[in-house]
């Protein structure tokens, strides 16, 4: 470098800033910023040494090299998951091999990765230990080891250091307790002057909703951290403390304990600071709010604050997450907008009324806001209170030329402690990954020059942001959603926010217990009905409410009143019936509140859990209008209402189960009653009042308080045209048998699991676990009860270890206090649940569950290790806060060990090699599948309820998917359909049959429209759709044949029809088993049945062989085309078998159908935000 030049750049640099008059106006500004920035443009560069050249020439490369960045972050995440050297290596190779080596490597580096691709299988641990080395030698530059923190002095000569600690989330109280003690050690230094803390490292993740429990558990640890600073110094503060939060979700939470903070007269002279983040447009009013605190502060003789101000470090994952969760991204969509909020705040502090109290650091390593801080800074002839801060390393240059012109900087360091550095390896790749975003000022300006085309489009954003500075919003995107229309597209209800204060204020109105009143109904009469009290979950001896039953003879007279619909064509009607949904949508959205509390007294369920039961309520009610339109259209299918229908709502998730039922039952023209179990009667008179509230009338929708006897009755009943059941097998079973031929649907609970591999994120697997275990106490339907572990990660100790910490944290208590997540249980216990809790002896107890409270069940959660194959924790679903955990040899043992239970609802795999999810996706039998997502995550439309197996009778057809309303519709064939699809061959061979049969030009017609429909609609069926298109996850929902179909042929059937459904199961390459009550007319003209119908066994048997083998549970799909008799049923009872009746629709969207069971799979492909070599796609738009 030639010190001369240098000197000369920097004088220029230093004048600009002196010929700065204190008068000078906004367009002045804005030019002598750009200026400024330009001038150090030519001049940082000039500061760098040769040493640092290659550094960023290498770093450079690798920031343009999308390919090697998915490839370096790739081996970092996944190649160290397992202790085997072996499994390592192998997933090394494959990785290789997915990815090629990035043509950022040097020459040596690519003769090192190759080297180590041809040795892995000799000397697999050596090449592992290498791969590892180089790894964190790239990552070394930006992170602190131990063994450096070590050292006597971890500060550069002539700068400041702030240091900071990269944790993993903490799954238990003493991962929290580490986290501090970290903190604490970082306060003895004597070379440290400023250290952050985050409030991520010391918050448990989602263990509590209580805004005031998780503001004093944080608060309380920085007090701690203080406190043992002022201990040891026993002198007035020369470390600063920070505050920071990650992520949106903890921002409030971070400035009401800062407020706090500053209020406390014990810390007045330690030096405290916050850092707010400039893409979150509520960040200018509290920096207003500390402003006014820090003045009071130093008015009372305490130290100043200090503010330290960035434009935000989490944005792809802040991104992922609003996709995800169905909520408006907090940050702001437009970069242009974080800027213009930046300088905003910076004009809100760096000025003479403000800097005396309130101090300034600005983290940034763009030139243009640099600049303008320092414009600001000479203006208002400020000479102490703003600084500079840069992360270790990224921009030395820059750092050493703002020392040169005398200002002060400080060095953000990050500390990885020992059992973190792999994790913060991956993070390193992240960061990089962020800063090769096309918008970034780093990547885009690296060795441009001011007559570059990228510092030209980055003075045009500094400019258009300087233009946008007064009109920028102020508060939360959340609080700006506006209200859905009956035409937008569908958009989930965003979700209440706990850990912020509009979410804290429906908590304070859902604390104040329901006043109840006499629960009524328009179809009991006083007479007719006894008084039944429902005890309080939380007190068994007390009582919260009384509802009527019906006395049994007066049963009949009660469904006598659910009056059919009359005549309706629901494609004129559709507005109309629309709008009265829409009303009932807007009631439940302004009284949340309302229906929170409810389910909380009523069913002892936790505030979340409630809370995402009134959001999935209301999506499951804008969903249906939503897919209204789209199944009526077309000319060749009618729809009209079913009829009357009953349903019993699942009692563990009564209001959801209920809103789906009935507003798509409504919606679809029907009466409904719905038939509220005995644990949930308040739950749901308070949603069925809330709808005649809204309009909907009691003739339209009934309300029935019942029991076990009475559902038998109802299942019974002519005036019931369908009845659907959620809740247990052996109860739907029963209800079948006594439905007959009547209408009959069940959803039943599930054995569901969650296998973990050794190429899992443990850590994650963890938390996963706790989430969809735990939830309501293990008595959410969609809860995990069995943990199937492989080898290497059941014989883990750190695994064991940290399954039981987070366990134990877990807080038991009411449901009325928000920050419990162990709630009573419902009650009363089944024999298997009572044998369960208090089989407290056996051996596989880790954590033995104990009975908290003699007044209401509730037990804190346990834990059983290394169950039995075939045991009733391995097959038989609990609904209690209880987890077992199996061991399997490998992933394919594991598969089959979560195969080999009756139950096919929720499964899911922790793993994040991709082999592996192809291998499970292949195998698994579950209705709904997730991969490194919780099964609790459930959303509508994002994750629709896909049941198989025992988990279902009839139609497999999942709630909150595009199938939904059919259920609630009777479909006729009134024209042929238009869609048409070239025919494949088999069904072709099956064409020329009709020259053999008599058949009229309009039955050809038919056959030639419905074969084509066929065709058309099976190509949208065998295609895997994602509907939601979420940024970081996919959702495919697949169509796939069941299995153990037949197909039964009387001698009544026509020719015609029975060819149209062998047509429909050849072209949807449906297997299914042909049985004939006799040679049919067709067989005299010497047909070789066997080769026209390859994927059919036929079979001429008697009916009474034929009912035998039904009643045996041969079959899973019965089809037919005349009405069965009641013999039929009632065989088909027996194993939960269903029947399809009827003439084949010649539309190939409804006949397919028939044969296809639903199946969601749910995964993400994000790691943290990053989306890697996905990053370009076109994912569902943040809002």
């Amino acid at each position: 470098m030639n010190k001369e030049t240098s000197s000369h750049s920097l004088q220029s640099l230093l004048s600009l800033l002196d010929n700065i008059e204190p008068s000078i106006t906004d367009e002045q500004i804005l030019e002598t910023s750009l200026q400024l920035g330009e001038a150090l443009l030519h001049h940082v560069p000039l500061e760098s040494d040769a040493s640092q050249s290659r550094y960023h020439e290498k770093f450079n490369l690798l920031l343009n090299d999308q390919l090697g960045k998915a490839f370096f972050h790739a081996i970092a995440d996944q190649c160290f998951r397992s202790l085997n050297s072996k499994r390592s290596m192998d997933q090394y190779q494959y990785l290789l091999s997915l990815y090629d080596l990035p043509t950022s490597l040097s020459g040596i580096d690519r003769v090192k990765f190759l080297s180590i691709g041809s040795l892995y299988k000799k000397i697999p641990s050596y090449c592992k230990k290498a791969i590892y080395n180089y790894l964190a030698k790239q990552a070394r530059p930006f992170f602190l080891s131990s063994q450096e923190l070590s050292s006597k002095s971890i500060s550069t000569p002539g700068l400041e250091s702030n240091i900071d600690c990269y944790c993993s989330i903490p799954l238990g109280a003493s991962d929290v307790q580490d986290h501090v003690n970290f903190y604490k050690f970082f306060a003895e230094r004597t070379d440290l002057s400023q250290i952050t803390i985050n409030i991520e490292n010391l918050l448990l993740n989602g263990q509590s909703f209580s805004f005031s429990d998780e503001l004093q558990c944080f608060t309380s640890h920085v007090e701690s951290i203080l406190n043992a600073y002022i201990k040891k110094r026993k002198t007035t503060s020369s470390i600063t403390f920070f505050l920071e939060a990650n992520l949106y979700q903890h921002e409030e939470i971070l400035l009401e304990a800062f407020v706090h903070l500053l209020t406390m007269k014990s810390y007045k002279n330690i030096s405290l600071g916050i850092v707010l983040h400039s893409y979150y447009p509520d960040s200018y009013l509290a920096a207003k709010k500390i402003c006014i605190a820090a003045k009071k502060r130093v008015k009372e003789g305490g130290n100043p604050t200090i503010i330290t101000l960035s434009k935000g470090k989490f944005l792809k994952k802040e991104a992922q997450q609003a996709s995800s969760g169905g909520y408006p991204q907090p940050c702001f969509l437009k970069k242009e907008l974080t800027d213009a909020n930046f300088k905003k705040i910076l004009n809100l502090l760096i000025n003479k009324s403000s800097i005396t109290h309130t101090h300034v650091q600005v983290f940034t390593h763009n030139l243009l806001d640099i600049a303008y801080a320092l414009v600001l800074k000479n203006k208002n002839g400020i000479d102490q209170g703003l600084s500079f801060e840069m992360v270790q390393n990224l921009s030395s240059p820059l750092r050493k030329t703002l020392i040169n012109m005398n200002e002060r900087v400080v060095e953000r360091k990050t500390y990885v402690p020992k059992r973190y550095e792999q994790q913060a390896i991956i993070t390193l790749f992240r960061k990089i990954s962020d800063q090769s975003n096309p918008y970034s000022f780093i990547c885009s300006t690296r060795g441009a020059d001011s007559e570059s085309s990228e510092w030209k489009n980055q003075a045009k954003s500094f400019e258009n942001s300087f233009a946008l500075m007064s009109d920028t919003p102020e508060t939360s995107r959340l609080l700006s959603v506006q209200p859905v229309s009956l035409y937008d597209r569908f958009i989930h209800e965003p979700p209440l926010w706990f850990m912020r204060s509009d979410g804290h204020d429906v908590i304070k109105k859902a604390l104040i217990k329901p006043t109840y009143t006499p629960i009524t109904s328009a179809c009991l009469k006083k007479e007719n009905t006894q008084r039944i009290a429902k005890h309080s979950p939380h007190n068994s001896s007390s009582i919260l409410y009384h509802y009527p039953l019906p006395e049994d003879k007066s049963i009949e007279k009660v469904l006598k009143q659910l009056k059919k619909p009359g005549p309706i064509c629901l494609k004129l009607e559709a507005e109309k019936l629309k709008e009265s949904i829409t009303k009932a949508l807007d009631y439940l959205r302004k009284n949340k509140a309302t229906f929170i509390k409810h389910q909380v007294y009523d069913l002892a369920m936790p505030f979340y859990l409630a809370s995402e039961q009134v959001r999935a309520a209301i999506d499951f009610g804008q969903y249906a209008i939503n897919s209204f339109d789209p199944l009526l259209r077309g000319t060749d299918i009618d729809f009209s209402p079913v009829g009357s229908i009953f349903v019993h709502p699942h009692p563990r998730s009564a209001l959801s189960t209920a809103a789906q039922s009935v507003f798509n039952a409504l919606l679809c023209g029907n009466t409904i009653m719905v038939g509220a179990d005995k644990s949930c009667v308040d739950t749901l008179y308070t949603f069925v009042s809330a709808l005649w509230e809204s309009g909907i009338t009691q003739e339209q929708l009934l309300f029935l308080p019942v029991d076990d006897e009475i559902l038998e009755s109802v299942a019974k009943s002519d005036h019931v045209d369908m009845m659907y059941y959620f809740g247990s097998k052996k109860q739907a079973l029963n209800l079948y048998k006594k439905r007959g031929n009547k209408g009959f649907r069940a959803e039943l609970e599930g054995k569901n699991t969650m296998i973990i591999t050794a190429m899992s994120d443990r850590n994650l697997a963890i938390r996963h676990l706790v989430d969809s275990s735990f939830q309501f106490s293990g008595q959410y339907p969609f809860a995990t009860s069995l943990a199937i572990v492989e080898k290497e990660v059941f014989h883990d100790p750190s695994f064991k270890k940290s399954l039981i910490d987070a366990v134990q944290n877990l807080k038991c208590g009411p449901a009325y206090d928000p920050s419990s997540t162990i709630t009573p249980l419902i009650g009363p216990l089944s024999p298997m649940q009572e044998e369960t809790l208090n089989n407290t002896r056996s051996n596989a107890w880790i954590l033995k569950p104990k009975r908290l409270d003699e007044n209401s069940l509730l037990y804190s959660p346990g834990v059983l290790w290394g169950v039995k194959r075939g045991s009733v924790f391995h097959s038989s679903p609990l609904s209690l806060p209880v987890l077992a955990v199996m061991e399997a040899e490998n992933l394919d043992k594991a598969i089959y060990l979560a195969n080999n239970t009756p139950f096919g609802l929720a499964a899911c795999l922790e793993s994040l090699d991709i082999r592996e999810h192809k291998q499970w996706i292949n195998s698994i039998k579950a209705g709904s599948r997730f991969i490194n997502i919780p099964s609790t995550s459930l959303m509508v439309k994002k994750n629709p309820i896909c049941a198989i197996k025992g988990s279902i009778i009839g139609p497999s057809r999942s709630r909150g998917g595009p199938n939904s309303l059919i259920p609630y519709v009777k479909i006729e064939q009134k024209d042929i359909p238009k869609e048409k699809f070239p025919i494949n061959q088999k069904v072709n061979n099956l064409t020329r049959l009709l020259e053999k049969i008599s058949l009229s030009a309009e039955d050809l017609g038919l056959w030639y429209a419905s074969i084509s429909s066929y065709s058309f609609f099976f190509q949208q069926y065998k295609r895997e759709r994602d509907l939601v298109k979420v940024m970081g996850e996919d959702h495919t929902l697949l169509y796939r044949p069941l299995k153990k179909i037949v197909f039964r042929i009387t001698n009544k059937d026509k020719p015609l029809d029975f060819l149209r459904i062998f047509a429909a199961t050849l072209t949807a390459h449906v297997h299914m088993e042909v049985s004939w009550e006799q040679s049919p007319d067709l067989s005299d003209k010497q047909i070789d049945w066997g080769n026209l119908l390859p994927t059919c066994r036929i079979t001429q048997e008697s009916h009474e062989t034929f009912l035998n083998k039904v009643r045996l549970g041969n079959f899973q799909l019965i089809r037919t085309i005349g009405a069965p008799e009641e013999a039929l049923y009632l065989a088909a009872a027996n194993n939960g078998g269903r029947i399809e009746p009827g003439s084949p629709f010649s539309n190939g969207r409804f006949e397919l159908l028939r044969y296809f069971h639903e199946i969601i799979t749910s995964s993400t492909y994000h790691r943290f935000g990053n989306l890697g070599l996905r990053e370009g796609e076109m994912r569902h738009p943040n809002y």
